[in-house]
């Protein structure tokens, strides 16, 4: 099973790459994890917020493998616990 996590973020410091690392690392072989991450986008004035964010999701859209299950993420959204992930 191959996943990738798409995050949008600023570069991170080397501790927290490391830590990633170390933990991908810990990952049975039967699972494939790709990190990808997709830069902020630009902050202008007078540009409205919802204009960041739609740029924003289109350099998601664009890291995505075609036919592949994608999940979104939000702190708005339901909260599942490991059991509710596993019987997805």
């Amino acid at each position: 099973m191959q996943i990738q996590l798409i995050n949008v973020a600023q570069k991170m410091p080397a501790w927290v790459d490391a830590a990633c690392d170390d933990y991908l690392k810990r990952m049975p072989r039967e699972i494939s994890l790709k990190l990808a991450t997709v830069p902020l986008a630009a902050r202008k004035a007078r540009q409205p917020a919802e204009r960041q964010k739609q740029r924003e999701s289109e350099l998601i859209i664009d890291k995505l493998t075609p036919g592949s299950l994608n999940v979104a993420l939000d702190e708005r959204g339901e909260q599942w616990s490991s059991q509710d992930w596993s019987q997805q």
